[in-house]
């Protein structure tokens, strides 16, 4: 990608066309996702990019015409069968990770746990502000599961929603590594759904998270 990076923005137009076609074919495999390679480009790239991705809309890619051939034997004679095998570039797979375990250390942890709401508050803001801007993270969460965890059933009820906030934003930044942290978390999801009092048993986010595990 980073070498797509530079040839869309090469002094030679043929050069700059050429990625930006190899970038529309790119979408098809890869989706959606990426655009976030290009989103810091100036806008009049950003345009040509975005037209390139709205003329493959809505289009497949076509089926691999390379896989593992084998003979099977057939009335008479032997026939090639060829496996085919769908391509399924997955964000995680292209998308480099942030590791904020560093970030997490036990000053945050002992802010976090406070007994003053207010420092607890701003502790989960703090969080709030690491996750967006690392914006996909790795799986190293260091001590911040269990603590996380007690937020989430804080006796301060919008730290309680808060929390399941972060914990939804966290488990988007971090993909399928989220579900080694389930068992810390499932417990305080199921208490802040079932807590009708402020209405969590309606509330999106909650179910978005607890459906991730």
């Amino acid at each position: 990608m980073e070498s797509v990076k530079k040839a869309v923005a090469a002094t030679n137009p043929g050069v700059r066309t050429a990625a930006i076609q190899l970038i529309g074919t790119l979408s098809l495999y890869i989706g959606p996702q990426l655009n976030l390679f290009f989103e810091n480009e100036k806008p009049a790239l950003l345009q040509q990019i975005n037209a390139e991705f709205e003329k493959h809309a809505g289009e497949k890619p076509p089926s691999p015409i390379r896989g593992t051939t084998r003979a099977s034997d057939s009335a008479g004679g032997d026939a090639l069968e060829e496996d085919d095998a769908d391509v399924d570039l997955v964000q995680e797979d292209i998308l480099p990770r942030v590791d904020i375990g560093p970030q997490l250390n036990d000053s945050f942890i002992q802010e976090l746990s406070d007994k003053n709401w207010k420092v607890r508050n701003e502790a989960l803001q703090k969080l709030s502000n690491i996750i967006a801007e690392a914006r996909f993270i790795t799986g190293n969460l260091g001590e911040l599961p269990p603590v996380l965890a007690q937020r989430l059933s804080d006796s301060n009820k919008q730290i309680s929603a808060t929390a399941l906030t972060v914990c939804l934003n966290l488990g988007t930044a971090m993909g399928p590594a989220c579900k080694q942290h389930i068992r810390a978390f499932c417990p305080g999801f199921l208490q802040c759904l079932g807590d009708q009092k402020v209405g969590y048993l309606q509330s999106p986010p909650g179910c978005s998270v607890l459906a991730k595990g």
